[in-house]
């Protein structure tokens, strides 16, 4: 799919060029000289059309790079998804916010450590502290961890280890 888009926004940009350029050899667009210097009014004016036409195919050129990085991010984040890895806290922490069921803004992350933790005996993940923001002391869930490679959640237990979390207890 990325590369069947790439090549659409490679033919479009082409499209552009070859349309730009077309205009130059174009009679219509030729201004006439007489033996002074003055310049025929329709050229001037069509002689900025093709420079802002070749301004267009720039601005197009930087959207279909910016197309192009939103898509690698989206197949990053599938591709994150899939397989479980987790190599930046910020893709840790989306996962970890969109797991969460209802509505994500009634909790939210404290005391987070954006470095990998060793969170038990050689595992690492990323450390997430949720705390419930509906009631009034806004008291803490718990502390949570997103493996960096399987990608599964683990809540710290009361006493020491932590267990694979089930986002439906929360409610």
């Amino acid at each position: 799919m990325k590369k069947s888009f790439l090549l659409c926004a490679c033919l479009v940009v082409m499209a552009f060029t070859l349309t730009a350029c077309g205009e130059k050899n174009n009679p219509e667009t030729t201004g006439t000289t007489t033996g002074s210097s003055t310049e025929d009014s329709s050229s001037t004016e069509n002689g900025n059309n093709s420079n802002g036409t070749g301004s267009v195919g720039k601005d197009l050129g930087n959207m279909i790079d910016d197309a192009g990085d939103v898509v690698d991010d989206a197949a990053k984040d599938v591709s994150d998804a899939l397989t479980g890895n987790y190599d930046t806290y910020d893709h840790a922490y989306k996962y970890f916010m969109d797991q969460i069921p209802g509505d994500s803004k009634n909790y939210e992350v404290r005391n987070n450590d954006k470095d990998l933790t060793d969170y038990n005996s050689g595992s690492m993940g990323y450390h997430f502290e949720l705390h419930d923001t509906r009631k009034s002391d806004n008291s803490k869930v718990g502390d949570f961890y997103v493996d960096s490679t399987s990608g599964k959640v683990y809540k710290a237990a009361s006493g020491s280890g932590v267990s694979e979390f089930d986002f439906s207890t929360l409610k």
